[in-house]
């Protein structure tokens, strides 16, 4: 999934009001009155788009998926409650469709906003967050924000809390959205790295390898499968992930050579998978460098993988990192036919280098 991110229409103000209004009910259920939940229903939400275009004086934007479905929606304007604790702008709204959140929509909308802020009104940004939603408050954190006061509001005649949270320059936080950061893995990204390996193999491979093989491999087989995987490295290291927008973006696994060993290689990148909408944004890069600095201290020398011969975006990677093309091999597995081809490297650290430049 591609997510392209552009300034609100008239004619999106009634896809926006349903998903503001169905965030607000599946995010703050349990944390606000039911009551105000269910006073802020579409026609009121669409009656706020139209008028907050209308005036013209915010950035508003939209994020759409591939099929041009709405994906996300955002509100930046002047500041308000948070002028008071310095901000000159505040994200009055950040919302994301429940099934696309963690793939980079989040992070997509920040930096457009972000943009806009620093071009319109530079300086601070703030926004508030309802009291209980720490998923939202553990994101804006790793972005940099610093936690502000809390205060007693009220909206339609209910009452709650929320926190402020404050970064010093709007240009700051689109630069933070836009970061990539790798690490090796934890056990604690298990969960996140299954849930890629099942989705990448989905979006990948879907027409390129057995329709029976695709659909055996679910979600619940990945995330059986990595404990075992990762205990069984232990210290040896060589899995990295690379984290953005609060979630994990991807991840890359590299080890001693195995079958292509008998074409030189000395390691191997096993598995390299970067979510959807990371792609094109330097995430394959940034884990591919990674992969290749471990090889050339654990195994120096040549660096080989496989690629399933009908992949060509991952062909193309590769080839622009320089791999040149090897054998081809029907690898056999849980009975169904993948037929891939090798890249090879005569040197890991070549890679490491050319992948981080």
């Amino acid at each position: 999934m591609r997510v392209r991110v552009h300034p609100a229409t008239p004619g999106d103000a009634e896809d926006a009001a349903r998903l503001h209004c169905e965030s607000w009910r599946a995010t703050y259920r349990g944390l606000l009155p039911e009551a105000l939940i269910d006073a802020l229903t579409v026609e009121r939400r669409q009656a706020q788009w139209r008028d907050w275009l209308a005036r013209g004086e915010d950035g508003l934007f939209v994020a759409e998926d591939e099929g041009e479905a709405l994906a996300g929606i955002l509100r930046v304007a002047p500041a308000e409650g948070t002028a008071a604790q310095g901000a000159e702008t505040e994200i009055d709204l950040l919302h994301v469709r429940a099934d696309l959140q963690g793939r980079g929509v989040g992070a997509a909308l920040l930096r457009a906003g972000a943009r806009w802020a620093a071009r319109e009104r530079p300086g601070p940004v703030g926004l508030w967050v309802i009291a209980g939603n720490e998923r939202a408050a553990r994101v804006y954190a790793r972005l940099g924000a610093r936690r502000g006061l809390t205060r007693a509001h009220a909206l339609l005649g209910h009452g709650f809390n929320e926190t402020a949270w404050l970064w010093d320059d709007a240009a700051d936080l689109a630069r933070r959205a836009s970061r990539v950061s790798v690490r090796p893995a934890a056990a604690a990204d298990l969960d996140g790295i299954a849930e890629i390996h099942w989705r990448g193999w989905e979006e990948a491979y879907r027409g390129q390898v057995p329709d029976a093989l695709l659909d055996a491999t679910t979600l619940e087989l990945r995330r059986s499968q990595w404990p075992g995987w990762f205990a069984a490295r232990g210290e040896a290291g060589g899995l990295y992930v690379a984290e953005g927008d609060g979630g994990l973006l991807g991840y890359v696994s590299a080890g001693p050579a195995r079958e292509i060993a008998a074409d030189g290689a000395a390691s191997e990148i096993m598995m390299l998978y970067v979510r959807a909408a990371g792609q094109g944004g330097g995430v394959g890069r940034a884990l591919t460098a990674a992969a290749a600095r471990w090889a050339a201290q654990a195994a120096p020398g040549s660096l080989g993988l496989w690629v399933v011969v009908g992949n060509a975006p991952a062909r193309a990677f590769y080839e622009r990192l320089g791999g040149r093309p090897g054998r081809e091999r029907r690898e056999i597995v849980r009975g169904h036919p993948i037929d891939e081809i090798a890249y090879l490297w005569d040197d890991a650290g070549e890679l490491a280098r050319r992948a981080a430049g």
